[in-house]
């Protein structure tokens, strides 16, 4: 992401089905990668790539909620 970023991309999404905390990433570089620019969308997921003429136009998410562990995980 960062690195898109650095070579010039307008808009980074980093999409993450958990929490901040959940991510298995080094604290700093969540933070520099969010200095730098990166939007991270935390407790989303994504259902669909859109498209026309072949080419990536859109991306649908929907939000996602963290419920209580249940006898079944």
């Amino acid at each position: 992401a960062r690195s898109s970023i650095r070579l010039g991309a307008k808009e980074v999404y980093l999409i993450y089905r958990r929490t901040k905390e959940e991510m298995p990433a080094i604290p700093e570089e969540i933070e520099r990668a969010e200095e730098e620019g990166v939007k991270i969308l935390y407790l989303t997921l994504p259902t669909e790539i859109t498209g026309k003429n072949g080419r990536v136009n859109g991306l649908k998410c929907v939000p996602l909620v963290l419920d209580e562990i249940d006898a079944e995980g």
